[in-house]
């Protein structure tokens, strides 16, 4: 029998291609760099091959580090679903995430459905923003994730979508088309606030980001404050002390995944799936 190969090197050639580079792999890893390097020379050792070259943008794959690394995927994911097997018999739980837009509406339902079909399973879940739920359930972390999906490409089966609506505290809005619009939007990198500028800008307002909150509470009570609009998905009534302008650009609908962990049990996703459809268009 060939020596075996090391699957912890293997998921530290994995991490230095996913994060771009040997410093961001370690801190991603929780190793030392040395440490980093060790596992690909030993990698490298093993199979008599260069598999990762250093250039003036960081690293890249040779021809054999890329065939190891897709290949080598196959396998991590492969020995995380059987882990993932005996630790559920330990530890018989289901964990779901959604974001916070779905979480008064959709995940109430969610969660007493899975409950009802699994009494013997512990049922928690995670409120976050759709990339850090989607990475969640890549890693294993999330069973279920309920996010927002602005590209049709996005992670996850479709099982509906929510109305974006442009909302402001009463009273407050632009007089006439081409009036200047102050936007309340979440920080960082966010779908709709790109969308909430470019259909401001496309129908001849000038959009300017007044406020940035971290989270969804934040942007509803600085709207309900006066201190903007904000563009939100809606699923059932407008939040209290707001109400929704219609003199501004439909913004249309967003779409509402439903991300499962790979190797999960296909009843479990069809079930949350039915669920969460049940709610929506």
């Amino acid at each position: 029998m060939a020596e075996l190969l090391n699957l912890a090197h293997l998921a530290t050639l994995a991490a230095v291609v996913d994060h771009g580079g040997f410093t961001r792999a370690a801190r991603a890893l929780r190793l030392s760099q040395s440490t980093v390097s060790q596992h690909i020379n030993l990698l490298e050792q093993r199979l008599g091959t260069e598999l990762v070259v250093r250039d003036a943008r960081g690293v890249a794959l040779t021809e054999d580090g890329q065939q190891l690394l897709d290949d080598g995927r196959a396998l991590l994911a492969g020995h995380d679903a059987l882990v993932r097997r005996f630790d559920a018999r330990r530890n018989p739980q289901i964990a779901i995430g959604a974001t916070e837009h779905a979480a008064d509406s959709l995940l109430p339902r969610i969660i007493s459905t899975v409950r009802d079909a699994y009494p013997d399973r512990r049922v928690t879940f995670t409120l976050d923003r759709s990339p850090q739920l989607v990475e969640a359930v890549g890693a294993g972390r999330l069973d279920l994730a309920l996010t927002l999906a602005l590209a049709g490409d996005a992670p996850g089966e479709r099982v509906g979508s929510l109305a974006l609506r442009w909302l402001a505290a009463p009273g407050l809005g632009p007089a006439a088309p081409g009036d200047p619009v102050n936007l309340v939007a979440f920080d960082g990198s966010c779908g709709i606030r790109e969308l909430a500028v470019a259909r401001l800008r496309r129908s001849g307002h000038n959009a300017d980001i007044a406020v940035q909150a971290a989270t969804l509470d934040g942007v509803v009570t600085a709207a309900r404050a006066g201190l903007g609009v904000a563009l939100l998905p809606v699923s059932l009534a407008v939040p209290e002390g707001l109400s929704e302008l219609a003199d501004l650009p439909d913004a249309g609908r967003v779409g509402v995944n439903l991300v499962a962990r790979r190797g999960i049990d296909a009843r479990l996703a069809a079930t949350a799936g039915a669920a969460v459809a049940s709610l929506l268009d």
